[in-house]
């Protein structure tokens, strides 16, 4: 939401180059209401998905404390060290499974 609220600031002057002239309060009041939304979202996104929920009344509360937050994150990618020993690692199996031909 933040990359789209970037962009709109970014090419503020471009939008309201082409909207005529009567949108433009608008445009900048929409814009401002996005920001501000925006900035609520911040706070606590379990509370964010509960109320997301009372469109979908098919769904269980029960399982929003079950969400993992976090899952989309991406992992650490492994040091030199951890990956050295990944292909000393893989370089024995090879051989060895090239000794079994």
């Amino acid at each position: 939401m933040k990359r789209i609220i970037k962009s709109f600031e970014e090419n503020r002057e471009h939008i309201l180059g082409e909207l005529p002239g009567k949108f433009h309060k608008d445009f900048e009041l929409e814009l401002q209401k996005l920001s501000e939304a925006t900035e609520q979202e911040v706070g606590n996104e379990h509370e964010m998905i509960r109320n997301e929920l009372r469109f979908h009344p098919q769904l269980d509360e029960k399982v929003v404390g079950e969400i993992d937050l976090e899952a989309h994150a991406p992992i650490s990618p492994p040091s030199d060290e951890e990956q050295k020993q990944a292909m000393d690692s893989e370089l024995e199996r090879v051989k060895a499974e090239i000794g079994e031909i």
